[in-house]
């Protein structure tokens, strides 16, 4: 963990895909920050002191003495402007190159949500992924934290209403992600984002390295956890293998290398997660 004198705290989860994206800003601008660990699998986020902190009560939130700033694009924009240092993840948006990394940003912006738990309840639809839970299990621990909100929102009267927002998306994810036809549309639907990833890494200029130019950019970050996410869910012969989508499968060889990339694997073996 970074010393205390650290400009940034950084209240993450081990396993957040939108903790990760952050991380990644800080890695690549070589940034000190402290780690203020925010728990989801034990529902620390649910805590009143965080629900106080960002009442959406998601991971991540960047303290940066005293401000709060919540949601990870925004974060990243944040970071870009207050530290020069680095590469310049998001270009003058008025440039070619900062027109052509807002629109990857938002194709990259994909319905992670249904992927990762939709593929924990319909493991049949990866071809190198292994269930850690039955459909019933999964049902209890959403089960478990509609409870939990439910109590809490009793609990903290001057939450009530943050508390009770939270329960619908819980209830449509279960409806949503136990619905095999609702994952396998967007499996499919990424396929179709993907093809436009690929086309561009095929039509880059010589000596470009990264997916717009030959320095990172919050493009290449919202690609980057969104790759290292399908290979955790075990669907990298689906997306970019030596035979599928060959110029991002040459990219995604590229990330292993780079540190801002690995340095994720280093937190998650930090909390003990496979994330």
């Amino acid at each position: 963990m970074a010393a205390p004198s650290s400009r940034f705290t950084l209240y993450m989860s081990g396993t957040s895909y939108f903790a990760q994206k952050v991380l990644m800003a800080l890695f690549a601008k070589n940034e000190p920050f402290a780690e203020r660990l925010v728990d989801q699998n034990v529902n620390d986020n649910y805590e009143s002191w965080y629900m106080k902190l960002n009442p959406l009560g998601k991971v991540p939130v960047l303290e940066d003495r005293g401000k709060f700033i919540p949601e990870s694009d925004d974060i990243i924009d944040y970071l870009d402007k207050e530290l020069p240092q680095g590469p310049r993840l998001v270009p003058d948006p008025s440039s070619d190159l900062g027109r052509e990394v807002a629109h990857c940003r938002k194709l990259l912006n994909v319905n992670v949500i249904v992927i990762i738990f939709g593929l924990a309840y319909n493991p049949h639809l990866s071809p190198d992924y292994t269930a850690a839970k039955t459909r019933k299990e999964l049902d209890d621990i959403i089960d478990g934290k509609i409870a939990k909100l439910e109590r809490y929102a009793t609990e903290n009267p001057d939450l009530r209403d943050a508390y009770l927002a939270k329960i619908p998306p819980l209830q449509q994810r279960k409806e949503l992600c136990s619905n095999p036809e609702v994952v396998q549309r967007a499996l499919d639907d990424l396929q179709t984002t993907l093809d436009e990833v690929e086309a561009k890494l095929m039509k880059g200029s010589q000596g470009e390295t990264w997916l717009l130019s030959c320095d990172l950019t919050a493009a290449d970050i919202s690609l980057a956890v969104l790759l290292r996410r399908l290979s955790l869910c075990g669907l990298t012969s689906l997306y970019f293998s030596p035979t599928k989508r060959t110029a991002l499968h040459k990219y995604w060889q590229r990330l292993q290398t780079l540190p801002a990339y690995s340095k994720l694997s280093d937190i998650a073996n930090k909390y003990g997660v496979k994330a």
